[in-house]
């Protein structure tokens, strides 16, 4: 009886959470539209960084604008931490190709073999503490279909 009394609590309080920000930012809105504050509201979809920036990291020249273009291309329907892991994804990708495979400095070089390798690879590496890291297999199979 009061572990469904807890869970009822738990809803209500993140549906009034969430109410109390949609009536906030609206708030906000409001009076930046009226010229009651010179402050912008801040949009609730906006990325920290731009699917450019994001490709930095990927060291090959010639598939870095392709990653961005792609990036740039899911960022206007999908969520920002999904482009982020995405973005992250494939940019180990990238790194881990350099490091195997040089001579692949496009995406026309790239395989099934490769990315085989690349998966089998990413499942068992481990991170600095130990446990297991890699589980992007599903993001980077979602992101090559």
């Amino acid at each position: 009886m009061q572990w469904s009394r807890l869970s009822q609590h738990r809803r209500c309080w993140r549906r009034a959470r969430a109410e109390s920000l949609v009536v906030s930012t609206s708030a906000c809105e409001s009076c930046y539209q009226l010229g009651a504050t010179d402050i912008p509201p801040v949009h609730p979809n906006r990325r920290e960084r731009t699917p450019a920036q994001r490709a930095d990291g990927v060291p090959q020249p010639l598939i870095r604008p392709v990653i961005a273009r792609y990036l740039t291309t899911i960022a206007a329907t999908l969520s920002p931490a999904t482009v982020a892991s995405r973005a992250e994804h494939l940019t180990l990708l990238a790194v881990w190709l350099s490091g195997k495979y040089p001579g692949c400095r496009e995406l026309t070089g790239l395989t099934r073999a490769h990315l085989e390798k690349f998966l089998a690879w990413d499942a068992t590496r481990l991170s600095k503490d130990g446990a297991p890291a890699g589980n992007g297999s599903r993001s980077l199979t979602t992101c090559t279909r």
